[in-house]
């Protein structure tokens, strides 16, 4: 692993360019021998220096009690278990929910988050409250056909792109469509309200749907 510098950075269409300096590290020669095509491949990761937030922690807390209660294990054991469970996922990482970045308190509480909804984990209050990582919760309750809002089961997929008056939606190729999924009560409220005001309100936006999904959903 090479620790570099980003020197330039720049948003365009479909991505960000970045312009990388990495100190006493020469890999022309092994850029060149590694590329598929005529294109090389990095991963990249951005060094977080902020420390967890007292709402990340309430959060984290609160979410570990609702499994504990619904579970019936110890809050000790399963915030051993979360903590073994990150260093498996993270690169033999060791996380302490005292002094660990954002970052990582973020990807903490999402694998708390995916543990509750993977297994009907009732929450005390509404999960789109506490997920920090919203884009990921958005694509689970779709595949899952989860509302956003209230997590309610067996909800339907609100298109936001507009799919035309009187067109057969069982005929449309729905890959690159927006929407998410909502139950009855909240469709009925989106459509009262407006969707800009909705998303505002509790929020949340549409995801481009992708074959997965669109699988999932039944499309």
């Amino acid at each position: 692993m090479h620790i570099g510098e980003i020197k330039a950075i720049k948003e365009v269409e479909g991505g960000t360019l970045l312009k990388v300096f990495l100190p006493n590290a020469f890999l022309e020669t092994q850029i060149e021998r590694q590329k598929t095509s005529e294109t090389a491949y990095v991963e990249v990761k951005i060094d977080d220096k902020r420390k967890i937030t007292i709402q990340q922690r309430k959060s984290y807390y609160a979410t570990l009690k609702d499994i504990s209660n619904y579970t019936g294990h110890l809050t000790e054991y399963l915030h051993d278990y979360f903590k073994f469970l990150y260093k498996y996922l993270h690169e033999d990482i060791n996380i302490s929910m005292s002094d660990c970045t954002v970052t990582q308190a973020k990807e903490m509480i999402t694998i708390l988050i995916d543990f509750a909804i993977d297994n009907n984990v009732p929450l005390s209050e509404r999960v789109i409250d506490r997920v920090e990582d919203v884009d990921r919760y958005i694509y689970k309750c779709i595949v899952k056909r989860l509302c956003i809002v209230d997590g309610r089961p067996n909800s339907d997929f609100h298109h936001t792109t507009a799919v035309g008056m009187g067109r057969d939606r069982k005929k449309i190729d729905h890959v690159g469509m927006k929407g998410f999924t909502l139950c009855r009560s909240c469709h009925n409220i989106i459509h009262q309200m407006g969707e800009e005001e909705f998303c505002k309100k509790h929020k949340v936006y549409p995801l481009t749907l992708d074959e997965y999904a669109i699988k999932k959903l039944k499309l």
